[in-house]
């Protein structure tokens, strides 16, 4: 194996591995929101921790995916 070789299968492990914490992700976001929708005791808040949990998941997503396209 050269080189070459071995720089392809690491970019396509990190792209599989990336994907795989993308469903994760999603999963346990569907999760933690039906949580806070039904079990949540004050459902006015829910709206602004649904917000800053989304937008910082989809900076911290946004920077690793850059990440991983610019290595």
């Amino acid at each position: 194996m050269n080189a070459e070789n071995i720089n392809q299968i690491l970019q396509g492990g990190t792209l599989i591995f990336f994907l795989v914490l993308i469903l994760v992700f999603i999963i346990l976001s569907i999760i933690l929101n039906h949580h806070w929708v039904r079990y949540g005791i004050m459902q006015k808040n829910i709206k602004g921790i649904q917000l800053l949990y989304f937008g910082v998941s989809a900076i911290l997503l946004s920077v690793m995916a850059v990440i991983l396209f610019l290595i």
